[in-house]
């Protein structure tokens, strides 16, 4: 019986760490990002195969690397949204015609006005410039600078595709 008990603790464990791994292996894949400079790059393109059908987003990173860079940023950036347009902070606005194409079908295409902040790490804030549901697929999405602030210029920037990992994937 103890013989027993042990392979079954084994057999557990094993299936845990493989279900972990292929679960890693899929986290791995976004998030992607391109870097963009306002006032130089036009456009940016991400290639990405898709392999859950769930809410993806397509963000803008204003990055930093010290503490001056940080306040720098957090001007640029403004308030969270949607609360920012209660407390008229809401940074340097910046509008985006985002284009995702799977073949040469295009799936979306639309003008997008990004304003405010919805996240930030030790080394960047993200403003959301789209959410969208996809299936698995192969996607290439386009992000075209349409309109910036005066000092976009002189941010550190990219344009990232991410999914909340902790987000369900949608029945199909």
């Amino acid at each position: 019986m103890p013989a027993l008990n042990i392979i079954f603790r084994v057999s557990i464990t094993c299936a845990w760490l493989l279900l972990s791994l292929v679960y890693r292996a899929n986290a791995d894949t976004l998030p992607v990002s391109a870097p963009i400079r306002f006032g130089s790059d036009k456009a940016v393109e991400i290639d990405a195969t898709l392999d859950r059908h769930r809410n993806y987003s397509i963000n803008l990173a204003i990055h930093f690397n010290n503490d001056q860079e940080r306040a720098f940023a957090r001007l640029l950036i403004g308030d969270q949204a949607p609360i920012c347009r209660v407390l008229k902070d809401c940074g340097e606005a910046a509008s985006f015609k985002v284009t995702i194409r799977t073949n040469d079908t295009v799936l979306f295409e639309q003008v997008k006005q990004s304003y405010g902040h919805f996240s930030f790490s030790a080394g960047a804030y993200y403003r959301n410039i789209l959410i969208t549901p996809l299936k698995p697929g192969k996607y290439k999405f386009r992000v075209e600078v349409v309109d910036f602030g005066p000092t976009m210029p002189r941010a550190d920037t990219s344009i990232e595709l991410s999914t909340d990992s902790r987000e369900r994937d949608f029945g199909d």
